[in-house]
């Protein structure tokens, strides 16, 4: 039994492209995350949603290699069996990427959400020291004039 959907030579053409700028793109995404992990000090869970990402990122761009690889072979017309072997298992690891590329989307989001919560809490953070410390110096000016 056979499907008999195959991948023309445009339509591999446009997957190696799309996959050859996902590895630059993950590739660029890890170095984000160990930007963040060194900026992460004591925080266990994010570290471990940190990990998780980048073995996901790992996994995804192992997977767009072999995309790439397996699309070069459904090409190969020597074989009967070549092609639609090929085509079975470039459409399950395509499948595969966008599943983990939604996984990594997610975590991202996640992750970079998590980032801004913190950031907005350190700015709270410092209005309210500098608030505080207006009110001292005006507390302590009006206590010099009493005197």
């Amino acid at each position: 039994m056979s499907f008999k959907v195959y991948l023309d030579s445009d339509l591999v053409n446009t997957i190696i492209s799309a996959f050859s700028i996902f590895v630059g793109l993950l590739l660029n995404v890890i170095v984000v995350l160990f930007d963040i992990i060194r900026s992460t000090s004591d925080r266990k869970i994010k570290l471990d949603v940190l990990e998780e990402t980048l073995a996901n990122i790992s996994f995804a761009i192992v997977l767009a290699l072999f995309c790439i690889m397996f699309s070069f072979t459904t090409q190969i017309k020597r074989w009967d069996w070549v092609s639609p072997t090929a085509n079975a298992i470039n459409y399950y690891l395509l499948g595969l990427f966008i599943t983990t590329l939604l996984m990594i989307i997610k975590r991202m989001y996640a992750l970079f959400y998590d980032e801004i919560n913190e950031a907005k809490k350190r700015i709270r953070k410092l209005e309210e020291d500098e608030y505080l410390a207006e009110l001292e110096r005006k507390e302590s000016e009006q206590n010099n004039q009493i005197q």
